[in-house]
């Protein structure tokens, strides 16, 4: 059994096999969808499909803070936080150790209005603590996520958490955003904050990043890079292991992220130089989340 089925309740389920019973839509659904691509549809879709089906879920965060971290479509919001906390979950527990303690200690860093965490907070496996700088967010998560603890953070370390008190960590698309000396600050201290050979993901943008942007006109204007530009930083990837470019004023205000806020794009092959005294790197994939971010799964050294 997968993740999403495993979170997936009875009532759900049920409420499910009443919907294919009286809507022909539901029935061709049913019909679609592989077995387990059926809590997929559920998590996603579901919830905008039937409102018994809605109620039986965490609540959904407003348009305006799932479009500072997602879309602000419900269903991309929700499908995209099931498919990446589900990959999140399978290459975390593949390289976990066999005796690690059930519930395992879960972080989610940047967690946003909890499009990852709102489906850790369905599982007895994982305890999960949140943490984001986005003073809206965290407030939205603490009032609709009640399984799972949200806590604000600065905009430099620490994180208001003890030291060797998570077993797994996972930053999404954070250090895709952050200078060298932010990143590193924030390297260290999730370093401190896992416990000895504890896993942390992260994600990032590079080459393969700069692959997608470079025909996309769509993606010239979320990044402000044309073609030109695409190649400039991808020939400075060849040299450089981490190319910070800052947002604008107006942007930065936005995202309320911090001051020292933009788009970084990490060189695959030099990555390692920036944690290796803190981390052993156990597995690298490039454009492994969803074909757009590479992502790192990193071991914390035990010194």
């Amino acid at each position: 059994m997968n993740f999403l089925e495993s979170i997936t309740s009875k009532e759900i389920r049920d409420r499910f096999n009443e919907v294919l019973d009286t809507r022909p839509d539901g029935r061709i659904v049913s019909y679609i969808l592989a077995p387990d691509k059926t809590a997929e549809w559920l998590h996603s879709v579901g919830p905008g499909y039937d409102d018994t089906m809605r109620s039986l879920l965490p609540a959904i965060p407003p348009p305006n803070l799932r479009s500072i971290v997602a879309a602000p479509e419900e269903e991309i919001f929700l499908w995209t936080g099931a498919n990446d906390i589900s990959y999140f979950l399978g290459v975390l527990e593949h390289y976990a150790s066999p005796d690690l303690a059930v519930p395992r200690r879960i972080l989610d860093f940047g967690c946003g209005c909890g499009r990852l965490t709102r489906y850790l907070g369905l599982s007895d496996r994982y305890r999960a603590t949140g943490t984001d700088i986005n003073q809206d967010h965290v407030d939205w998560c603490a009032a609709n996520l009640p399984r799972v603890t949200t806590l604000r953070n600065k905009a430099v370390p620490p994180l208001p958490l003890a030291d060797n008190s998570i077993d797994f960590a996972y930053s999404l698309s954070v250090f895709s955003h952050l200078p060298e000396r932010a990143a590193l600050a924030w390297l260290a201290d999730l370093a401190r904050v896992l416990a000895p050979g504890g896993l942390l993901i992260i994600t990032t943008h590079g080459l393969n990043a700069l692959q997608v942007i470079r025909p996309s006109k769509i993606h010239h204007a979320m990044f402000g890079m044309d073609e030109a530009a695409v190649d400039v930083m991808s020939n400075r990837l060849a040299t450089e292991r981490l190319v910070f470019v800052p947002y604008s004023a107006e942007v930065v205000d936005a995202a309320k992220a911090g001051d020292e806020y933009g788009n970084t794009f990490i060189s695959m092959d030099k990555a390692d130089s920036l944690w290796s005294d803190l981390f052993e790197t156990v597995y690298s994939k490039s454009g492994g989340l969803r074909g757009w971010q590479d992502v790192f799964v990193l071991r914390r050294r035990h010194s």
